[in-house]
């Protein structure tokens, strides 16, 4: 019975190194598991949830949490930001390697209310996510002038 055991546990190992071993999992398991950025003892000594944050979505992450503090300081209560589009980044040649992301994305890194050029909310845009000399920065739409002149830029840029 005991040898039946260790015969059939050595089966399922075998058959999931098998499986790991084709070439659709096995490159899932080292990019996405055990990446480059796997190293147990960095994990372990760095348990803040900013640092694990940051390593896990990359320079963008910061970058989200500068702008939320910066919204937040003169607007406290319920701002709403116009996102880019990816295009118009890509065109701006930015010096550090910032990813836009979706509304919803973008709520749950900040607890900023983000729309994008095709959102029927455009008109509560309040604030805006623009690159200045090739960094990424927020700027205050006090018009609606200069919302409508930056949405239609951005729409120019539209996927």
């Amino acid at each position: 019975m005991f040898t039946r055991k260790i015969v059939l546990l050595a089966i399922a190992i075998l058959s999931i190194c098998f499986v790991f071993a084709t070439d659709a999992y096995h490159e899932w398991m080292f990019v996405k598991i055990l990446g480059p950025g796997f190293n147990i003892l960095d994990q372990v000594g760095n348990t803040e949830t900013e640092h694990r944050m940051t390593a896990r979505f990359g320079i963008s992450y910061p970058i989200y949490r500068n702008i939320r503090s910066t919204i937040s300081r003169m607007e406290p209560n319920n701002a709403t930001v116009l996102l880019p589009p990816k295009g118009y980044l890509k065109d701006r040649k930015l010096a550090v390697a910032f990813e836009i992301v979706e509304p919803a994305v973008f709520y749950y890194f900040t607890g900023l209310n983000g729309v994008d050029v095709n959102s029927p909310d455009l008109s509560r845009a309040g604030w805006a996510i623009d690159v200045i000399n090739r960094e990424v920065g927020v700027r205050k739409l006090a018009r609606k002038e200069e919302r409508d002149s930056l949405i239609a830029i951005f729409k120019k840029y539209q996927n």
